[in-house]
């Protein structure tokens, strides 16, 4: 029990961790599919996601300890394959024959055919619900990713381990499967109950709420700092201290953002940074409608990057709270770094049908 502890834990850090990379490619796929932003799709994407951090995880994890001189035995391959079909279910029944039912329903033996079987539940359940597969198609998914694991963990992660730390055992498919199986019915039963995953696009012409505008916003800050803090760690493995080095890092904040904010879009047509294409929106000139002018773009990054590495997080906040104080006023929606630089967004819908 320990262990699965160890390995729900560690699906959500994996999750948490991947999730830096896809976030702002997972809010562009809302806007471009749905027109809006979909609560409940949003919701069963980030589960599927996390579903699919726990398979890697409970396949993987925890590493073992390499330095272990009792790690390899010099055990052949084989014995880390399992490969007597039932021989769960007979140690179930064994077990139960001497310790009695009510111990057997806790006992490891048991909880572990348990979990095996509602660990694939899931899986079906989405196979179900989300792709809307047909029984026999979940049946063959759920025993093929199945065989994927037990193939991982019965060769030490395809070699990369100098043995296997896992057993891989045939009982495993058939429960997996099993588990598919019933999570594919339960999607099925569900799906007359639950809200569509993937609702029918709605028409994307209107002028982009302030929330909408706000993520966007959001998104460029995410990309900044993500972006930002990679390149101090490249820099910082180059040998550069960092820590002592305020101009460096202010140079390579300048860098990082004049990038991302004027020369990305200074070369895109829709004249958008990442946030702003990650909610399909398009940056134009208020005064012609076109895409907005390189001179736009650079009082932009001025308004607000260039502050922000010479002056710091205090003042970028402070900017930051006035330009949405302004945009909350304005029946136009516009900050009050648009207005300085005669800018507005609508949506690529509207972009595209003019």
């Amino acid at each position: 029990m320990a262990v699965w502890r160890e390995e729900f834990l560690d699906s959500f850090l994996l999750f948490g961790l991947l999730a830096f990379f896809i976030v702002v490619p997972w809010v562009h796929h809302q806007y471009r599919r749905y027109g809006r932003w979909r609560g409940w799709p949003a919701v069963v994407s980030a589960a599927t996601f996390l579903y699919a951090c726990s398979l890697i995880a409970f396949t993987t994890f925890p590493f073992p300890d390499l330095s272990d001189p009792d790690l390899c035995t010099g055990a052949g391959l084989r014995s880390y394959w399992q490969t007597t079909p039932f021989a769960s279910i007979d140690d179930v029944f064994a077990y139960s024959s001497s310790h009695g039912l009510l111990d057997t329903l806790t006992s490891g033996v048991f909880l572990q055919v348990l979990f095996n079987v509602f660990f694939f539940v899931p899986l079906g359940f989405l196979l179900a619900y989300r792709w809307r597969r047909g029984v026999l198609s979940a049946l063959g998914i759920s025993f093929a990713v199945s065989l994927l694991i037990e193939a991982t963990q019965g060769t030490g992660l395809w070699g990369l381990m100098p043995c296997p730390y896992r057993l891989a055992d045939v009982d495993d498919l058939l429960t997996n499967t099993l588990g598919g199986l019933l999570g594919w019915l339960l999607g099925r039963w569900l799906m007359r109950y639950l809200p569509s995953p993937r609702p029918e696009k709605e028409s994307d012409l209107d002028p982009p709420t302030r929330r909408r505008i706000a993520l966007a916003h959001a998104m460029d800050i995410y990309t900044f700092a993500f972006v930002f803090v990679v390149a101090a760690l490249l820099l910082s493995w180059a040998g550069l201290d960092l820590a002592s080095a305020t101009t460096s890092l202010t140079i390579t904040s300048l860098t990082v953002s004049f990038v991302l904010f004027v020369l990305v879009p200074g070369f895109r047509k829709d004249r958008a940074g990442p946030g702003i294409a990650a909610a399909n929106l398009v940056l134009v000139a208020t005064k012609t409608g076109g895409p907005a002018g390189w001179w736009a773009l650079l009082i932009r990054w001025a308004l607000w990057w260039l502050p922000l590495a010479v002056l710091g997080i205090p003042v970028f906040v402070g900017i930051a709270l006035v330009d949405g104080i302004v945009a909350l006023a304005r029946r136009d929606r516009r900050g009050l770094r648009s207005v300085i630089a005669g800018t507005s967004f609508i949506t690529r819908s509207r972009w595209l049908s003019s």
